[in-house]
């Protein structure tokens, strides 16, 4: 959890400052994107594991942050595909993931 939160912020920062990092960018942002990827799944599987599904609507926040982010991930791979449009999806699908997310953890914590 604590690492797709760190790379969540590196995405949401490399994202907002892609000019200025040049041609650091896309590998900073591929990193992130892989690392929060690989963090969400093993974060869920765990969780998962160790305790079943729960009823509870935090969870279903959580599900739904993970599709959205892993539709904005998949979209980000064939992006030449999407043309013109693809940096507004992108970023839709990204700040939904990340506002699903953020309901996530509050949610989990209350």
């Amino acid at each position: 959890g604590y690492l797709a939160v760190a790379c969540t912020l590196t995405l949401l920062l490399s994202g907002h400052n892609r000019w200025r990092l040049g041609r650091r960018f896309r590998p900073l942002h591929i990193f992130a994107a892989l690392g929060l990827f690989l963090g969400l799944a093993t974060h869920a599987i765990i969780y998962l594991c160790q305790y079943g599904t729960p009823p509870v609507l935090w969870y279903w926040f959580g599900v739904g942050s993970f599709l959205v982010i892993v539709l904005a991930q998949v979209q980000g791979l064939i992006r030449k595909r999407f043309g013109r449009v693809f940096l507004r999806i992108h970023l839709a699908a990204g700040y939904s993931g990340l506002i699903l997310a953020v309901c996530h953890w509050i949610w989990a914590w209350l």
